[in-house]
């Protein structure tokens, strides 16, 4: 073997050392860095997950709701037609019932009752409702009602029934103070009721030569009804209306047929009912 062949193997054997002890010391100072690294990586990842649980935690929370327990009213009971008729007339004050009343048309009422609506008849003149009416007119401050009867609006007919109401139930002109004391009258064979009414419309042709003869009176005009022609119509209602009249508002007009003088559309609170009552036959 040449020198220089020795030469070269000792150089490759140098070569191959320096090339291990690279590789070893390459493999060595990695695994530090790794080591040095790990904790770092570990924290972190704690960390992480603990706010990662820490989120989840939080977002199911449950949500605090406060629970009202509300206790409603039972419902009010359903009332009878009676009842809630009962009930309506305590509700309205006692009116002071006027002593003297007007045939003139009286207003719209928006209250309305319930009544039996009967095509049918009813015989004023009967005497058990005569005497029902007159007891309701000595009375007459506590259970009569507010009346208006309108006179008809055809003057030749309205002129019909003034003569038949003087005429058949006994109905006279006069004339009152302002101080409500009769000023002058015609005479009267039956006790007057204590409701007089007012004169709004034309008098009849009979009742314009009386107050012709009274120009010299200085007094409102007024018509007297007998005790029995107001009893006949309280009576009347009191049989339609099946309970008590005080304090009801009561309309209605005079009508003369078939020979008859009749009280028709007549309204109680408003409510029109189709019964007519018979006041008097033509005489």
């Amino acid at each position: 073997m040449t020198p220089s062949s020795k030469y070269r193997i000792k150089a490759v054997s140098v070569l191959g050392i320096f090339f291990c002890l690279g590789i070893f010391a390459s493999h060595f100072l990695l695994r530090m860095i790794m080591r040095a690294d790990q904790p770092v990586q570990s924290d972190v990842l704690e960390n992480h997950e603990k706010n990662v649980e820490t989120q989840v935690h939080e977002s199911h929370q449950p949500v605090s709701t406060m629970l009202v327990s509300v206790s409603l009213p039972a419902p009010p009971p359903a009332r009878s037609d009676k009842e809630k008729a009962s009930h309506n007339e305590t509700k309205r004050s006692a009116a002071i019932e006027p002593k003297v009343v007007s045939e003139s048309r009286p207003e719209t009422e928006t209250e309305t009752e319930t009544l039996v609506q009967e095509h049918e008849l009813i015989d004023t003149q009967q005497d058990t409702l005569i005497q029902q009416g007159l007891s309701l007119l000595r009375n007459a401050r506590q259970d009569v009602p507010q009346i208006q009867i309108q006179l008809p609006v055809d003057a030749e007919h309205s002129e019909q029934v003034i003569n038949t109401l003087r005429a058949c139930m006994g109905v006279t002109l006069g004339q009152l103070s302002q101080a409500g004391e009769v000023v002058v009258q015609e005479n009267a064979g039956q006790p007057a009721s204590p409701f007089v009414r007012l004169v709004e419309g034309r008098l009849s042709r009979q009742e314009q030569q009386l107050a012709d003869q009274w120009q010299s009176a200085s007094g409102t005009m007024v018509r007297f009804y007998p005790e029995t022609a107001d009893a006949r119509v309280l009576g009347g209602l009191l049989q339609l209306v099946k309970g008590p009249l005080a304090h009801k508002k009561i309309s209605g007009e005079y009508r003369i047929q078939n020979g008859e003088l009749n009280l028709v559309n007549i309204k109680i609170n408003g409510s029109e009912s189709q019964t007519r009552l018979r006041l008097s036959k033509l005489c």
